[in-house]
């Protein structure tokens, strides 16, 4: 069992191959628990067949494409129990690089990426200033990356807001395309009201998305991963508008601020965005409509030792209130689970 759970703790840092995992395991463990790769592959099978990994094919680059591993849910569970259970203590001793790396990962910062969001920017302030609070590192790659993060391990939730522009539903269709392979639960955390940025008193008196491609309009665009992004293109396609028909489309920026900074200097006279940064920013609003803002998280994660101090943040009635404050927010449905995606 020991070589079994020291792969598990190797695959916990993050995705494998072969060769990684046996030159990991001989440079973690010394010479005298190296492995052949024929004895690499019968466990890496076995742990398939428990159902504590997955692989996959990926392209080499230039090269053959290899399988490369990574951890499930239930692996993490596994691991976690293994480490923890009283009966293993012997083993443990003779692999204690497994024990330092789960724990490692426990005291880790959790790692937030997705969408760029007002009320997850109060919450990590909220966890900053609070004693004991949780430490999370976070960064605004668009929902879609975060998902992407989420489902290669480099993230441990994702902030989504992703509008499938063929059926209407949000978020679920994407997690079912992405991370067939474990569950993933939907924590609601406002609706948002979305629409475009323009300058105070609306000098090019834009009015909808129809008037995106008037002559003389210059408008900016969220990246391609942005939720935003997609709910400005179903906005275009049910009005009948082209977005080759809109001066500055293909002009990209990351986040709402960034959309608000150039509106506010004159560089574009239009982008779209949130009503709450608008606010912030002195800038006129013209609504689209709402959208739901929720977090994507791994089942097997959810009632984990890290990612409980941020859901207890989440529920505190204090995030309550500093949310709902937010215009545009409605956080009536706040740290509702509101699916299970599989």
């Amino acid at each position: 069992m020991v070589l079994l759970h020291a792969i598990l703790a190797l695959l916990a840092r993050g995705r494998r191959h072969g060769y990684r995992l046996r030159a990991e395991l001989e440079q973690e463990l010394g010479p005298d628990w190296a492995l052949d790769a024929g004895q690499l592959y019968k466990l890496l099978a076995k742990l398939e067949g428990r159902g504590w990994a997955r692989s996959r094919r990926e392209s080499g680059g230039l090269g053959p494409s290899r399988k490369v591993y990574r951890i499930t849910a239930a692996g993490r569970r596994e691991l976690r129990d293994w480490v923890r259970s009283a009966d293993d203590k012997r083993e443990r001793g003779r692999d204690p690089f497994a024990v330092k790396q789960l724990a490692a990962a426990e005291d880790a910062p959790l790692r937030l990426l997705g969408s760029d969001d007002l009320l997850l920017s109060m919450l990590r302030q909220r966890a900053a200033e609070r004693r004991g609070g949780p430490t999370i590192s976070a960064a605004a790659i668009g929902s879609l990356g975060g998902l992407l993060a989420l489902r290669d391990r480099r993230a441990d939730l994702a902030g989504v807001h992703l509008l499938d522009v063929d059926s209407g539903a949000y978020n679920i269709p994407f997690i079912r395309s992405l991370m067939p392979e474990e569950p993933v639960l939907l924590l609601h955390l406002a609706r948002r009201e979305q629409g475009l940025f323009v300058a105070p008193g609306n000098p090019k008196r834009v009015r909808g998305v129809r008037d995106l491609a008037r002559r003389g309009v210059r408008y900016i665009n969220r990246q391609r991963d942005a939720g935003t992004r997609l709910f400005l293109f179903h906005a275009l396609r049910g009005a009948g508008v082209s977005p080759d028909d809109i001066c500055g489309y293909r002009h990209e920026v990351s986040t709402h601020d960034a959309v608000a900074t150039a509106v506010a200097n004159g560089s574009a006279d239009v982008g779209p965005g949130i009503r709450a940064v608008a606010e912030q920013r002195g800038l006129d609003f013209v609504p689209l409509g709402e959208e739901s803002f929720e977090l994507a998280i791994p089942e097997g994660a959810f009632d984990s030792k890290r990612l409980r101090p941020f859901l207890e943040l989440i529920h505190d009635p204090d995030s309550l209130r500093c949310g709902a404050a937010l215009a545009g927010y409605d956080t009536t449905r706040m740290n509702q689970v509101v699916a299970r995606v599989r």
